[in-house]
């Protein structure tokens, strides 16, 4: 196995690259053998590679909105091909549209110790980021799904953080962009926050 920069750089771009498709073999496979799946799900490597992929594609699409919602962004791909926005401008106005009257874009950022609410603000998404699959695309579009995103209190996010804070009704009222694994079912979205 290669070591060195270029090395480490050339499996990179592959896995990048062929992610989606190695994936889709892996649950192929592990759906006809679920014994095996099982055995190798719960192996502490897999629970780390597991965090780790799903690190990486949320989090570089996650990257991918704030520079865009900055206007820093210059040449946004990823959530133009997933239909989620059309350019910087598009997410913008999403987030302004979502302002409550002390946000400008001057005070977006993340909370800082010692911060009040209301001293800035950062993207928050209604339906939390770790109960979407990250190899799933329907799932990516529904995470980044202008419907799920807005313009929150960088406190209140932290605070809030992946708990479920909303009432049925308000759950009901994103129905469109719920998780696949809730399989259209308010219980079963409710049961992926645990």
């Amino acid at each position: 196995m290669k070591t060195s920069p270029a090395g480490k750089a050339s499996r990179k771009r592959f896995r990048e690259l062929h992610s989606d498709r190695l994936y889709a073999n892996y649950k192929a496979y592990y759906q006809a053998n679920p014994e095996k799946a099982k055995a190798k799900r719960s192996t502490p490597n897999a629970i780390a590679a597991n965090r780790a992929y799903s690190k990486s594609v949320l989090a570089k699409l996650r990257h991918s909105l704030w520079s865009m919602a900055k206007g820093e962004h210059d040449n946004p791909v990823s959530l133009v091909e997933l239909g989620c926005f059309s350019d910087n401008d598009d997410v913008q106005r999403h987030f302004e549209s979502t302002f409550q009257p002390w946000m400008t874009f001057a005070n977006n950022g993340k909370h800082a110790a010692g911060n009040d609410y209301n001293v800035r603000w950062n993207i928050g998404h209604r339906l939390p980021m770790h109960i979407f699959d990250p190899a799933n695309v329907e799932d990516r579009k529904r995470c980044f799904d202008r419907r799920n995103l807005y313009a929150q209190c960088a406190r209140e996010n932290l605070e809030k953080s992946d708990h479920l804070h909303l009432s049925d009704a308000e759950l009901e009222s994103l129905r469109p962009v719920w998780p696949a694994k809730a399989n259209g079912d308010l219980a079963a979205l409710k049961r992926l926050f645990e």
